[in-house]
């Protein structure tokens, strides 16, 4: 989806994610700082009791900004 509107994850200003087991939040922020690298946006971590999906254990939102701003 960033790609579609000229962005991409450097790009990412803040990312909300949905825990349901806040146990895995070291193994989330691994992936996490695999897939960002340097670039750490604003984050909030919330543990929750359930996902809309069957089975899921994390989702996440985030916005981002595009490249040519201005």
């Amino acid at each position: 989806m960033l790609e579609a509107i000229g962005s991409d994850l450097r790009h990412v200003t803040h990312i909300n994610v949905f825990l349901a087991r806040m146990s895995d939040f070291d193994r989330m922020n691994e992936a996490y700082v695999e897939m960002m690298g340097d670039h750490r946006p604003a984050r909030t971590v919330i543990g929750v009791n359930e996902l809309p999906k069957p089975g899921v254990l994390l989702t996440m939102n985030l916005t981002a900004v595009t490249k040519n701003v201005g």
